[in-house]
């Protein structure tokens, strides 16, 4: 057995004993990745937010992201209701959990926390003001990256016409990039998904963007297939976008053609957070000063 492949057999067991397992750990592949999807009740809806989930070319991983997020969920939740100051926003953007067999858990923590809080950061910013310029390049641009089979596999599989990539320009980006992809599809509406990493790693930008845009693009069939009407506040605006409502605001945000870099701003909140399972995972939170809502604001945003 790999070193990984041990820590999660460990973790496992341990959880079990502490009965903080998933009732339900539900495992598929498309194409070369693995997608793990961790609940504990029935899946309903559209799209569950109460759901993890986990993507990775390897199973184990998959299934340890989709535990990791698990725990970040459990650690806002506990965190925002003993009134722990760095969880007391309304939604947990800039958390991440990382297992502790790993080495460097904690850095690790934190650097996925800042990168998802860099991550909504930017992208809201990008959309709210036209004036932040930004790269567009359709997806077929990047055929170095080795993605094709993927990028085919999800057009067939949500009907996708095309699929445009976006990098909104950062002024101080400390080495990291943010990758956005709007999905339009062939009956009209748009889907997206989007990713926060290292400039040197673009392939698993795209990878983790397009796994975003997949779980999107799946919900939006099921809404169009199953005749559901929208329940949360994401899947109306999941509906809004994915059912072409929003299509004149998609043409007018890429039309605009802005000259200024985003600028972030200094954290906020930067700290590790105390939890139940803390000695099983690390758990770091990133905020930044006057950080943007993401999930929220307006219905006409396409920031999911």
């Amino acid at each position: 057995m790999t070193d990984v492949q041990t820590g999660l057999s460990t973790l496992l067991k341990e959880l079990k004993l502490r009965n903080k397992l998933p009732k339900n750990m539900d495992a598929s592949k498309v194409g070369d990745r693995y997608w793990f999807v961790c609940h504990d009740q029935v899946q309903s809806g559209i799209i569950s937010e109460d759901s993890t989930t986990g993507f990775s070319d390897d199973s184990n991983i998959a299934l340890l992201k989709a535990l990791s997020e698990r725990v970040e969920r459990l650690a806002f939740q506990s965190g925002y209701a003993n009134k722990i100051k760095s969880c007391m926003t309304e939604r947990s953007d800039g958390f991440a959990a990382y297992p502790l067999f790993y080495k460097d858990a904690e850095t690790k923590a934190r650097e996925s926390a800042l990168s998802e809080a860099v991550e909504r950061y930017i992208w809201a910013t990008w959309w709210d003001d036209e004036d932040i310029a930004f790269a567009l390049q359709p997806i077929s641009n990047f055929s170095e990256q080795n993605i094709s089979a993927y990028v085919s596999l999800i057009k067939d599989q949500c009907s996708l016409e095309e699929i445009f990539v976006i990098h909104p320009k950062i002024e101080n980006s400390n080495g990291l990039t943010v990758t956005i992809l709007f999905g339009r599809l062939k009956t009209g509406g748009f889907v997206s998904g989007g990713a926060c990493g290292s400039v040197g790693d673009l392939k698993q930008n795209l990878l983790r963007s397009l796994d975003e845009l997949y779980r999107h693009g799946l919900a939006v069939k099921k809404i169009k297939l199953e005749h559901l009407e929208p329940a949360t506040f994401y899947e109306k605006r999941l509906a809004y976008f994915g059912l072409g409502f929003g299509d004149h605001l998609i043409r007018k945000r890429l039309e605009a053609k802005g000259s200024k870099s985003v600028l972030l701003p200094s954290l906020e909140i930067d700290e590790q957070v105390h939890h139940e399972l803390q000695d099983l995972f690390g758990v770091h939170r990133c905020h930044f000063e006057n950080q943007p809502a993401f999930v929220g604001g307006a219905l006409e945003r396409l920031c999911l």
